[in-house]
């Protein structure tokens, strides 16, 4: 499957792997596994060193890639130098690596090069990763960069601004997330693809903006939305509404959409609207309101005891689709009702939601997800289907 949200899958990927002890061949402070070339990859760093340059053989095995989080929660190093031999890097590599504020790189490897202690691949002019313990509040991506990578710039406290080159085409998934210091960004007119979550969590972030040149994203009040398949793709988690309202015309919420919306108490969508993303309002803790623009009437049902009347909060009719994680995390969501339209909900789609109530039809899609993950659900209209 697409990778849709990295926020998400790291976190648990990285809990799963601390735990555990990365497997291979130990050669002083590395582990290490040997691929069938005949070449090494390191695959978890073991040292406390704050600053290594990283070997070029290991065990008569040159040292050709890095492994998917090897330096992962790394906190007390502070410089890495990567070696010539180094031709391939996982993702996550340096992930909560909160000291390291430089990366670089031998000038005789043909495939990375460092600027600025940051880390950018040649080929395809990336740029990889920022440190997350760069002290500098600014930074400007150099001219001729192409794209950022997923999670470059992850967990980057320090900055404050950005500047982004009019060359750039590509911003990857989760790519700034929790750069809490970020207060506005704006895009650039040549920007023409983006991920999931590229600003999720950004707390102090209250506004995006794009050149109205850009014939692929425009920006509303602050919102990022893509135009050909009228999706929202990023509302700053900054901003310090408690209620919005989403357009009437928008068919998607992107995947970390509204991320980390401490603020939003209410929110509403539009009775267009057909799939919200993974992780769309992850972290959203104080929404307890969500209504449907112009869609079916709200659902009353009784709560089984005292006869009292709830009144549930209610997902468009025409929605289809909900992406995994989706509502994680937001715990005073007490109600969600569905229609039987809906045909998917992603894997834990409502994860520490302790509080909710799913409000479904009889025999629909949405019930059978309730019954199958545990969830505490209410029929809707449950007079009807005793007396059909």
């Amino acid at each position: 499957m697409k990778k849709t949200l990295a926020f998400i899958l790291v976190v648990i990927f990285t809990i799963a792997l601390v735990l555990t002890e990365a497997s291979g061949d130990v050669s002083g402070d590395y582990t290490y596994d040997v691929k069938s070339d005949q070449t090494a990859t390191i695959t978890r760093y073991r040292g406390d060193e704050p600053s290594i340059v990283l070997p070029t053989v290991l065990e008569s095995y040159i040292v050709t890639e890095i492994d998917t989080s090897a330096f992962t929660l790394c906190d007390t190093l502070t410089s890495v130098t990567l070696s010539k031999t180094i031709r391939t890097i996982g993702n996550y590599t340096f992930a909560f690596c909160s000291t390291l504020s430089s990366i670089e790189v031998s000038p005789d490897n043909t495939y990375y090069s460092s600027i600025d202690g940051v880390l950018f691949r040649k080929a395809d002019k990336t740029l990889l990763t920022y440190p997350a313990g760069k002290p500098d509040t600014t930074y400007s991506v150099p001219y001729g960069t192409l794209a950022i990578a997923d999670d470059a710039f992850w967990n980057c406290e320090s900055l404050t601004s950005v500047s982004l080159p009019d060359t750039l085409l590509t911003i990857g998934s989760s790519s700034f997330y929790g750069c809490n210091g970020l207060t506005s960004v704006t895009l650039p007119s040549s920007l023409q693809t983006v991920g999931t979550g590229i600003f999720a969590a950004c707390t102090s972030l209250t506004s995006l903006t794009i050149s109205p040149s850009n014939t692929v994203f425009t920006t509303i009040d602050g919102i990022l939305f893509r135009t050909e398949d009228k999706a929202l793709l990023a509302y700053p988690a900054g901003k310090t509404a408690t209620a919005y309202t989403v357009p009437q015309g928008i068919q998607a919420i992107g995947g970390g959409a509204f991320s980390g919306c401490q603020n939003l108490v209410s929110i509403t969508l539009p009775d267009t609207l057909l799939s919200i993303g993974d992780a769309a309002f992850t972290g959203c803790t104080s929404l307890t309101s969500i209504n449907a623009l112009n869609s079916f009437p709200p659902v009353t049902i009784s709560d089984g005891n005292a006869g009292n009347l709830l009144t549930s909060n209610i997902l468009p009719e025409a929605l289809t689709s909900i992406g995994d994680y989706a509502f994680w995390g937001c715990s005073a969501l007490a109600t969600l009702g569905f229609s039987d339209t809906l045909q998917h909900i992603g894997n834990n789609a409502f994860y520490n939601c302790d509080a909710l109530t799913l409000i479904v039809p009889l025999n629909s899609y949405a019930y059978t997800y309730a019954m199958d993950n545990e969830i505490s659900y209410l029929y809707t209209n449950t007079l009807d289907w005793l007396n059909p």
